[in-house]
């Protein structure tokens, strides 16, 4: 996250190395309510990411389309979720 606050990491490649730490980890549960449980995590990493590059993208630092790249990955995760909750 330093190499982001700084300015050395490319909002969507952050994007792209987080969804795939927790979609690693989810795949090492085969019960569906404790995938639940790292997608949520996966959610609120996201939830927060969100209000975080809204900021940025209203301060020029970052582009809406990194915005709309994070947005389509967290409905992806909610729709997930929401399968396991379901499985449950």
């Amino acid at each position: 996250m330093d190499l982001y606050s700084r300015g050395l990491t490319p909002v969507p490649n952050l994007i792209e190395i987080g969804a795939r730490l927790f979609s690693a980890e989810a795949d090492l549960y085969d019960k569906p309510e404790e995938k639940a449980e790292v997608l949520q995590r996966q959610l609120d990493v996201y939830t927060e990411a969100e209000a975080s590059l809204q900021k940025k993208v209203k301060d020029g630092l970052a582009t809406q389309a990194d915005l709309e790249r994070l947005r389509y990955g967290k409905v992806s995760v909610e729709i997930e979720l929401f399968n396991a909750k379901s499985a449950a």
